[in-house]
């Protein structure tokens, strides 16, 4: 295990995108974007390792959605079980050096609650 310190971003790219989404009635945490910063498929595996221990929750990489068939270049995302958006946006920011993060979920999905619950982990 590599650490955080060794995954922190080679480049500077657009904004990463957390975004909760309901997958086959759980709730998913995806991270998506982090390609353009400079993050490909065996460091995006390394960073959901990092965030599967730091929230004890499964965490996997998979090709995006529509660039699967691509063979030039494939996007990946991070999906992390539970609604860890805020948790991991804050992770992403002061772990791996990728600050411009921005957190989405549908209306209702993030609660307070959500939002405030191991906001003091490290």
């Amino acid at each position: 295990d590599a650490g955080a310190g060794a995954l922190r971003a080679t480049k500077r790219g657009a904004n990463v995108t957390v975004s909760v989404r309901r997958v086959r009635d759980k709730n998913c945490t995806f991270v998506d974007g982090l390609d353009a910063w400079g993050y490909d498929e065996a460091r995006q595996k390394a960073v959901a390792g990092v965030l599967r221990s730091k929230f004890s929750a499964a965490a996997s990489v998979a090709p995006r959605k529509g660039t699967e068939d691509n063979a030039k270049k494939k996007f990946f995302s991070i999906m992390v079980q539970g609604k860890y958006a805020e948790q991991i946006a804050e992770c992403l920011r002061s772990d791996f050096g990728v600050f411009r993060v921005t957190v989405q979920a549908k209306k209702g999905l993030l609660t307070k609650k959500d939002r405030a619950a191991f906001s003091g982990a490290k």
